[in-house]
């Protein structure tokens, strides 16, 4: 099970009180009784990809750090970050320019990662969604986009912001582990 977690896939344990043996389950399951076992599910720890070379994402980062999340900071977007990216990963941009962003929305685009939140006003937002539509993105798939991103409205500082960004990362997991639908969902 823990290599499973390890590569970065569900996996859970089914302990059966009659046969008092516990066993390995190579899928996400729900924590609780199914059928004549008790069932526990795992997911692999969050992973935060911060994407910007500011304040914001420098804040986001050390607070991340602080709450035990796997986390890393780009400047510029890797080719080799896409790999990166699965459905247990928070993608955050926190760039003030548009045009960096494209790379990494395709490639969270393709990875469905549980949450994708980018910096900006509404105004920017907009701006952002016409040119995600331009590239053939469906309103469903914008709408997976959490602008402007956090849970305060208009955060007027760099910890501020990263708390808001975190709380939201935080909240968005707990849904859908409390619901347990799979992370695209």
């Amino acid at each position: 099970m823990l290599n499973r977690l390890e590569q970065r896939k569900p996996a859970g344990l089914r302990y059966d009180p009659q046969a008092q043996s516990l066993v390995c389950l190579p899928t996400q399951t729900r924590t609780g009784w199914n059928l004549n076992g008790f069932e526990v599910g795992f997911r692999p720890c969050v992973r935060l990809m911060i994407y910007g070379r500011s304040l914001e994402a420098q804040a986001t980062a050390s607070l991340a750090a602080a709450t035990g999340y796997d986390s890393h900071i780009f400047d510029l977007f890797p080719a080799s970050a896409s790999a990166q990216i699965d459905t247990d990963t928070a993608v955050i941009l926190l760039c003030h320019d548009l045009n960096r962003e494209l790379p990494v929305l395709q490639a969270a685009r393709e990875a469905k990662p549980f949450y994708l939140g980018a910096l900006g006003s509404y105004r920017t937002h907009t701006l952002r969604l016409q040119k995600l539509h331009e590239l053939g993105w469906s309103r469903e798939e914008t709408a997976q986009i959490r602008a402007p991103v956090g849970i305060f409205p208009k955060a007027r500082d760099a910890h501020t912001l990263a708390l808001s960004v975190l709380a939201e990362v935080a909240a968005v997991r707990l849904r859908q582990e409390d619901s347990c639908l799979p992370p695209s969902s």
